[in-house]
């Protein structure tokens, strides 16, 4: 018995220094989009988070600042992140994102790419924003979501459970968010999914159900938006450290789909009693 055992351990260790090895020689791509626009409430630190998540294994990990006249190449990248920005700077690259990198973006989240955006270019990513007055700005129309001007605005901490393959506790997300933008998600014939009978198909579209907060509009319970693997929230703050099982799914995602590796394959995991403390402390302040 003490010998199978000692074989079974020793197999362990050989597919731990495997994956190890393999990881070592693997490198992503990351394209950050528009980052000296869209970076309100810490948006860089889901940079810097991804960057020292992959760097612990190991991985390395590429990152583009792409802002105006940049070229965006779908194929090129394995990752994307675009943070949140006040209006005035949302304008500034408005055109830019339409004409030059929408195409692109579209073919790039439409193809299973990993992308992550937080506040304003989650909104970008919808069919249209409409202001106060009625001014309508066109998104990319890539996620099936409108958001609508308000005076008000949705200020605080924000907790969601995540629809995600992780464990329970690490599908509890938090955030911060501060918008005034209610977003709605879109049926099939571009209605906006506003009433109790919408809540299974708003459930589907989400990336959470909220525990905390506001949310996409304060109304239906809902935060973000989850199609394929892309991924909007109006959690700032920074997201990522804050989640970092998230920000290694992401990672681990990315991997998969470049390398086509095993549905079950999982990153090493990392010594972590600082952010475990946090996480504990979060919980304690959201409950």
């Amino acid at each position: 018995m003490a010998g199978r055992l000692d074989q079974v351990a020793e197999v362990k260790v050989k597919k731990k220094r495997e994956i190890q090895m393999e990881l070592e020689q693997a490198k992503l791509k990351l394209a950050w989009l528009y980052p000296e626009y869209l970076n309100l409430y810490g948006d860089q630190g889901n940079i810097i988070c991804l960057q020292k998540r992959a760097e612990w294994r190991h991985i390395t990990l590429q990152v583009d600042k792409i802002s105006l006249q940049d070229e965006f190449k779908a194929a090129a990248y394995d990752l994307v992140f675009m943070g949140g920005g006040q209006d005035q700077e949302q304008a500034a690259l408005h055109q830019d994102l339409l004409e030059n990198k929408a195409t692109e973006l579209r073919k790039y989240i439409r193809s299973g790419g990993v992308m992550l955006t937080i506040c304003g270019g989650y909104q970008l990513l919808g069919k249209y924003y409409k202001s106060a007055d009625g001014k309508l700005t066109p998104g990319i129309d890539v996620l099936p979501l409108v958001t609508l001007a308000q005076s008000r605005r949705l200020i605080g901490n924000l907790a969601f459970v995540a629809d995600l393959p992780l464990p329970e506790a690490d599908r509890l997300m938090y955030g911060f968010e501060n918008h005034s933008g209610l977003t709605y998600f879109l049926d099939e014939r571009g209605e906006m999914l506003r009433g109790e009978k919408e809540t299974e198909t708003i459930a589907r579209l989400a990336f959470g159900r909220v525990i905390k907060g506001n949310g996409n509009n304060g109304a239906d319970g809902y935060e973000g938006c989850h199609y394929l693997n892309c991924f909007g929230t109006y959690a700032h703050g920074s997201f990522l450290p804050k989640n970092p099982a998230f920000a290694d799914y992401l990672l681990t995602t990315a991997l998969q789909k470049k390398y086509k590796l095993a549905a079950d394959f999982t990153l090493p995991p990392l010594q972590e009693n600082i952010l475990t403390a946090l996480r504990a402390q979060l919980q304690q302040l959201q409950a």
